[in-house]
């Protein structure tokens, strides 16, 4: 039945499904969706899902790629800073350079340049690359004339014994820096061969990525068995139907059930094979058919010679010998080709095994050397923190020392000249009080404590203490006396008792002859006086007793006007003194005022800069947690770099098992082919006997048997279609193997070369 198309149309949706031309199992064609299994109306109820899947992945595709983007932008980002830092530095050390020189030379001649045309950094942020290596060269001839200038200037250069020595470094320098342009230049061109390779990996890792994410889905897996089964039951009927024609379109039948991904993602690897499988039938049906007709040509021939030709005869036949010999040399050269590659495989491994722990040890050395010298450092920085912490604590309290060391003595020199002030003060006080004593001992008539007043003495203790004193005297005189007399009178007691009275009698004299005087003192000779003279005489007493006290008081007042005069001049100075201290305390206290306003606007500006202080720590704080966010950001992505490495490898270990899994049955193929070729050859000698007995035998069993015979060379030949099939993508899967081993050892080459340029 014929199938009717829909004329094609450019205006049609892109993501639209083609019909594929179904065959049934004669070969020919029939409508789509008329097939007896119905797998097509399958996968297209699923086509949505698929649909899912495929954008599903290209999305994870989409956000691992904006990741790496990420990663790469912010490593940019910190060249540039690092760079633009460094190109700094380069300008301020020039310019320095240029302003030390220029006023050692006389620049009246040269041209004049602007401050600016050695800032780099102008050029960069205004993105003037064109312009920059202008800049750089006109920099270059300016400072060049200036040290020309230099060096005419200082005239004369004088040989110094160490100008060879320092020629000969500066040759050194010169070689080493020639030999390290060198690595340089090798070390560029190893970065842009890791660059390219990094590319291929990147995009066989995507290749690998969306493989793995086909790989996951249920709805892929299930349409590629389902392509698997489809494809063995046309093997079957290829089988089945040894009669049909190559020329028919089983062929495209073949080709159209290839496993082809409905969410628009097909394996390159399948699709080659697919088509190196489809190349290689088409032609071995042409040698095939070209093969028959050379046969149906050859038949009659073959017929004839058969009934001439026998099995001795061909054995004997020198081609047939040279052909034997030419494969026995081969099957030697082939079994030493198979002892060599698995010694060589074997070497291989073990050089393999022995580069990866050679590796491991020198990455474990250098991360430990790593981890080692970052410990130092930290350590280092933290006895640096406390010392620069100790250092600064010292300093401070120094400071404070001192500050209280200078208080402490304005204090002690303020003290000396209040004490020596107030003890000015004290002596005038006790100045004061001896002659207040010595007034109220002259108004109470006694002499003796006045006078002892007056000698400066102002404690009663230290009269009282003399007045006990000759008390004792008195006494301890007294008791000698006694004593004396007591021993005369035991002698001579009559003699004694004179003696005692004589004592009294004369104690008595002395008293009366006392009182006598003060009387004549006072009232003169008894015998000039009237005889009415009792009135006069108690008026003279009484004028005589203020007359004595007056004297006292004269006494005592001249006295008190010396010690007034010496209080005077005592409390002048001490008044100078407290002048002159009370206006150093005005002084002190403007000067403190001043310190005080001063204090204050620190205070403020003090204030300013802790809270200028506090909003860059805030600042700093910020800054710094999200660098450490941005830091544990980038070990994440380390990790998953790092799992995704590990990954790799094992993918890497595993498909290297799989390469010699594949090497193995590759070997094991090519012995069957070897083997079926040798089958192939042995049947041909039995068809060659049979159609020698077919010619001798009826025609109905020659008929018979040659379909026997036919029927089962097909058979035979679809085991060996069966056989190169399997062999032909078998060696597709090895070279891509072997390309994908070749591959990830350049790729762990150039790893590692760049570990070693770390």
């Amino acid at each position: 039945m014929a199938s009717r198309k829909r004329p094609f149309s450019e205006e049609e949706d892109s993501a639209a499904t083609k019909k594929r031309v179904l065959t049934g199992r004669n070969g020919s064609p029939h409508v789509n969706g008329t097939s007896e299994d119905q797998d097509e109306p399958a996968e297209g109820t699923n086509l949505e899902l698929f649909r899912k899947e495929a954008i599903f992945r290209r999305m994870k595709h989409y956000s691992r790629e904006h990741e790496r983007g990420q990663s790469r932008i912010a490593e940019l980002e910190r060249r540039k800073h690092t760079c633009e830092a460094g190109l700094a530095a380069m300008t301020a050390c020039w310019n320095q350079l240029v302003k030390t020189i220029r006023p050692l030379v006389s620049t009246e001649d040269l041209p004049e340049v602007s401050d600016d045309i050695f800032d780099f950094t102008v050029h960069i942020r205004e993105d003037k690359k064109s312009d920059f290596e202008k800049v750089l060269e006109h920099n270059m001839h300016a400072t060049q004339s200036l040290v020309t200038k230099l060096v005419e200037a200082s005239g004369d250069l004088r040989i110094h014994p160490h100008n060879g020595n320092a020629l000969k470094d500066s040759q050194k320098a010169a070689n080493q820096c020639i030999v390290l342009q060198s690595q340089l230049d090798i070390m560029r061109s190893k970065l842009q061969d890791a660059e390219q390779q990094k590319e291929r990996y990147h995009q066989a890792l995507l290749t690998s990525e969306s493989r793995f994410e086909r790989s996951l889905s249920k709805t892929v897996s299930s349409i590629e068995s389902r392509t698997i089964e489809r494809k063995s039951e046309a093997m079957e009927e290829g089988i089945e139907e040894p009669q049909r024609k190559p020329s028919s379109p089983a062929v495209s039948g073949s080709a159209s059930k290839s496993p082809i991904h409905t969410n628009g993602i097909s394996d390159p690897m399948e699709v080659d094979i697919l088509r190196d499988q489809i190349v290689s039938r088409e032609r071995r049906i042409m040698d095939l058919e070209r093969e028959c007709i050379l046969q149906r040509e050859g038949m009659g021939r073959l017929e004839a010679d058969l009934k001439l030709l026998s099995f001795e005869k061909i054995a004997e036949n020198p081609h047939y010998k040279v052909l034997l010999d030419h494969t026995g040399v081969l099957q030697a050269i082939v079994n030493e080709s198979r002892t060599q590659i698995t010694r060589l495989t074997e070497d291989l491994n073990q050089l393999r095994i022995s580069r990866k722990e050679w590796e491991d040890g020198v990455i474990a050395a250098a991360n430990q050397a790593n981890v080692e010298l970052k410990t130092m450092l930290a350590k280092r920085d933290l006895e640096n923190s406390r010392l620069r912490e100790q250092r600064d604590q010292h300093a401070t309290e120094l400071g404070e020392r001192k500050q209280q060391d200078t208080l402490k003595n304005a204090s002690s020199r303020e003290l000396r000249v209040l004490v020596d002030s107030r003890a000015d003060r004290i002596a005038a006080l006790e100045s004061e009080v001896a002659r207040c004593k010595a007034r109220l001992a002259a108004q109470a008539n006694d002499e003796e404590l006045m006078r002892f007043f007056m000698a400066g003495n102002t404690e009663e203790a230290v009269y009282f203490e003399s007045l006990k004193e000759r008390a004792a005297t008195a006494e301890t005189r007294v008791a000698l006396l006694e004593e004396a007399l007591s021993k005369y009178q035991a002698d001579h007691p009559s003699v004694s008792k004179h003696m005692e009275a004589e004592v009294k009698t004369r104690q008595r004299l002395v008293d009366l002859q006392a009182e006598l005087d003060k009387y004549k003192a006072v009232y003169g000779d008894p015998s000039t006086y009237p005889s009415d003279s009792s009135t006069l005489v108690e008026r003279l007493q009484e004028k005589d007793e203020e007359l004595r006290r007056l004297k006292l008081l004269d006494t005592q007042h001249t006295q008190a006007e010396t010690s007034l005069y010496a209080e005077i001049d005592k409390l002048s100075g001490a008044w100078e003194t407290l002048d002159r201290q009370l206006k150093d305390k005005a002084f002190e206290l403007i000067a403190l005022e001043d310190r005080l306003k001063k204090v204050s606007a620190e205070k403020a500006k003090s204030d300013n800069k802790y809270f200028a202080a506090v909003r860059d720590k805030d600042a700093v704080e910020a800054e710094r947690s999200k660098l450490s966010r941005e830091v544990e950001k980038q070990n994440r992505v380390v990790e998953r770099l790092v799992d995704s490495e590990k990954n790799i490898m094992g993918q890497l270990s595993t498909l290297e098992k799989e390469l010699s899994i594949l090497r193995t049955s590759h070997d094991a193929y090519k012995q069957k082919v070897e083997q079926l070729a040798e089958e192939n050859s042995h049947w041909k000698s039995l068809v060659d006997a049979e159609k020698k007995r077919v010619v001798e035998a009826p025609h109905m069993k020659i008929a018979q048997a040659f379909h026997e015979q036919e029927k089962g060379t097909a058979l035979k030949r679809a085991d060996l279609r069966k056989i190169e099939d399997g062999l032909l993508r078998t060696k597709k899967e090895l070279e891509q193997k072997q390309r994908q081993r070749e591959s990830s050892a350049s790729q762990n080459d150039k790893s590692h070369d760049e570990l070693l340029v770390r």
